[in-house]
């Protein structure tokens, strides 16, 4: 008789069970680790919507730097690059030395390469700041003639070419280079001989010369000549009532004519005879029988008098 004994039906519904009862809890607890509810556990369940965030572009690298990998530059130029470019511009042109139209026309070049197409500086608000600021500031110092042939050898066109010029002009009427053109143009017409400078040989202040007719003194703060007999015409301003340039003056500016309402005799008695020359307080006065002519040394301003006419530069 064998001794093996078979199990009870209760035994094995006992069994059953409690091997059900562990699955369901290892379901559970995996369930728990993984963060994931089990689809009886959602049943029925209602989801809350999430709303969406702000959208984000990717932009591709072509480095750990952060550089902008081809393709990703930006197509216009930012205000940055604009302010390099203007930078380069105000630098070419400042460091001109005013006597190389073609080196500096070169430079211009190169510095508006980055302002791009000309045409479209007026429309981009370039043209003012970053060409003709620069372009007057350059008029004033090297003058309006050299301005124009750097800026006109350029080949812009006429849209932006014609308010440069204005620039260029704008700078040449307070440049000392324009201011010294026109003078030395006026002057070409006086004697070589009348303007002395350092090389005069007195020192008087008050002189007439021989003819009697022109009396000067000098120093100080101006020259000034009288003219006893002549006539030069009206007063253009209408307001003399005495001898129109019978006074002729220079100071620190240009010579200028004035209204002679009673003669002064400034010289005093002292006479600067014909050749010779004074000079004193910076300016300087030469006598000739072609007249007087004298000069503020440190402007090289100044005035010829004699009894046909007068000229002040």
């Amino acid at each position: 008789m064998s001794d093996a004994r078979t199990a009870s039906p209760l035994t094995v519904v006992v069994a059953a069970v409690t091997a059900l009862v562990v699955l369901v809890c290892a379901i559970a607890a995996a369930s728990m680790l993984t963060g994931r509810p089990d689809a009886a556990a959602t049943a029925g369940a209602t989801v809350p919507s999430v709303p969406d965030g702000p959208a984000v572009t990717a932009v591709s690298r072509d480095d750990a730097a952060g550089r902008p990998a081809p393709g990703d530059e930006p197509t216009e130029a930012s205000g940055t690059a604009l302010e390099i470019a203007a930078a380069a511009v105000t630098g070419a042109l400042g460091s001109s030395t005013c006597e190389d139209a073609a080196a500096d026309t070169a430079a211009l070049l190169a510095a508006i390469s980055g302002l791009g197409e000309a045409a479209t500086w007026i429309d981009r608000g370039v043209l003012d700041g970053a060409v003709g600021q620069p372009v007057e500031v350059f008029a004033e110092r090297c003058g309006s003639a050299h301005a124009s042939a750097v800026v006109g050898a350029l080949g812009l066109p006429a849209v932006v070419s014609g308010p440069l010029a204005a620039y260029v002009a704008n700078g040449g009427a307070r440049s000392s280079v324009d201011a010294a053109a026109a003078r030395d143009e006026l002057a070409v017409g006086v004697p070589a001989n009348l303007l002395v400078g350092e090389s005069a040989s007195r020192s008087v202040q008050q002189f007439m010369l021989p003819s009697g007719n022109i009396a000067c003194a000098i120093g100080g703060d101006g020259a000034r000549c009288e003219i006893a007999d002549a006539d030069f015409g009206t007063d253009p301003a209408g307001a003399c009532m005495g001898r129109w340039g019978g006074l002729v003056t220079v100071g620190s500016g240009p010579g200028s004519p004035g209204c002679l309402e009673g003669w002064s005799a400034l010289g005093g008695g002292t006479v600067l005879r014909y050749g010779e020359s004074t000079r004193a307080g910076g300016f300087s006065c030469a006598s000739s029988a072609e007249g007087v002519a004298c000069r503020n040394d440190a402007t090289g301003h100044g005035f010829w008098l004699r009894s046909s006419a007068f000229l002040v530069f």
